[in-house]
């Protein structure tokens, strides 16, 4: 079941909206529903409350790295576990908030202590449901927390100015004062008119990208890519939930610009009286959720259903995550051979890693690769090159086993 929900990329292209609105743009695709169920106690139903703030229901979705889906029933008091396909494999019995997973058969989540009225970090097997170690010593409020697991530690930041590392067996390994990279550094600064400048380091990494959008979650995959998102503050679509995707070397890869949530309308003077209990639902989306592949999820709900929904990531030929290209690439005649130089890759520094440098004898190849100099080098020198022979060369930026796309050739003849 598919529903209109992509936003498409640039100008020109709206006519495609009015033509086809079921079309898929840029990175992903859908979204279809993989989870449909109504409002109740059974397997096939999810729980519902309301009170005068706010409607109670499943918000808390997570999908594991085997393409499982985890949905924290509080109302049922039920941790269902769903296959890809939405199928339900299992279900538990489920005090607990916050779901991130540590393995394909286990999770970290706070359990809720009914009798102190705290939460306390610990791990659930998806395989048993049992609760293999809290930490009993410690309280967190698991709204305002921050959890990762980054190189087989878990980390976990209070929200204010403490933080704590685990063992993925409960042994507490170091505290931190300082926010850990592994739990993602963000940094934001205005960049000229509507438009902001993101740094965001993780260990062995750091993303820079500029956007227009004030993100307000940033969220990374297990491919080397970060995810912002956002809300549409105007238009149509004002309130929209919108995920941006970034490459390591902050390249845009797409977009995905979710359906406008939809309440029923309230007469002005039967607002007035009603100020403060929530408005009548005709479908609301919740806050995307990224899967460690990069696929996109959100809850649906409407007045009689409740449902998840999924936009699959597929990546777009035309364009590269790599970095740009160098440009200028000459090639001269020197004492040991034949000279090449380049300018840097708009990159470098930043996350090129080096240039490859590929030969051939013709200038439609074939080409084979010759050497690869570390970033921040733009020149090299071919000692192998023959008297007299005839050689084509083309230089292109690295960032780890992404690559740019290369440069004209060039010919070279090294003299007698």
């Amino acid at each position: 079941m598919m529903e209109p929900a992509m936003r498409l990329g640039w100008r020109g292209l709206l006519m495609a909206l009015l033509l086809c609105p079921m079309i898929a743009f840029a990175s992903w695709s859908g979204p279809e529903t993989i989870i449909q169920g109504g409002w109740g106690p059974h397997d096939d139903q999810f729980g519902f409350s309301s009170n005068e703030i706010a409607d109670q229901f499943p918000r808390d979705i997570l999908v594991i790295s085997s393409g499982r889906i985890i949905i924290a029933d509080w109302q049922n008091d039920l941790l269902k576990i769903y296959n890809s396909d939405g199928t339900l494999m299992k279900a538990f019995s489920w005090p607990g908030q916050g779901m991130v997973e540590l393995d394909s058969e286990r999770i970290v989540c706070f359990k809720w202590n009914e009798k102190t009225k705290t939460e306390r970090i610990g791990v659930v097997s998806l395989t048993s449901g049992e609760w293999l170690w809290v930490d009993k010593d410690r309280a967190f409020n698991s709204s305002k927390a921050t959890v990762v697991v980054e190189e087989g530690k878990i980390f976990v930041w209070d929200g204010l100015s403490n933080g704590y590392q685990y063992s993925t067996e409960g042994k507490q390994l170091k505290t931190h004062t300082v926010k850990p990279e592994a739990l993602g550094l963000v940094k934001r600064v205005k960049a000229g008119l509507n438009k902001f400048r993101y740094t965001v380091r993780y260990p062995g990494k750091i993303f820079s990208f500029a956007s227009e959008n004030k993100f307000s979650r940033l969220a990374k995959d297990s491919a080397g890519y970060v995810y912002g998102t956002t809300k549409v503050d105007r238009g149509e679509e004002f309130g929209a939930f919108q995920v941006s995707g970034y490459s390591l070397c902050g390249k845009l890869m797409g977009e995905v610009r979710f359906p406008v949530t939809r309440f029923e309308p309230v007469a002005e003077e039967k607002q007035r009286v009603n100020r403060e209990r929530p408005r009548a639902v005709i479908n609301e989306y919740g806050e995307p959720v990224i899967a460690p592949n990069g696929d996109v999820y959100a809850w649906k709900r409407t007045p009689d259903s409740y449902g998840v929904l999924k936009w699959t990531r597929r990546d777009d030929p035309a364009v590269l995550p790599g970095p740009d290209a160098p440009e200028g690439l000459t090639v001269t005649t020197s004492d040991n051979g034949l000279s090449l130089t380049w300018k840097a890759s708009p990159q470098d520094p930043g996350c090129v890693t080096g240039y490859e440098i590929d030969r051939a004898p013709a200038a439609n190849g074939p080409y084979t690769a010759l050497a690869v100099v570390e970033a921040g080098k733009r020149r090299y020198t071919d000692a192998t090159a023959t008297a007299e022979t005839i050689y084509y060369y083309r230089v292109r930026a690295r960032a780890g086993h992404y690559g740019s796309s290369y440069t004209p050739a060039m010919l070279g003849v090294k003299g007698e």
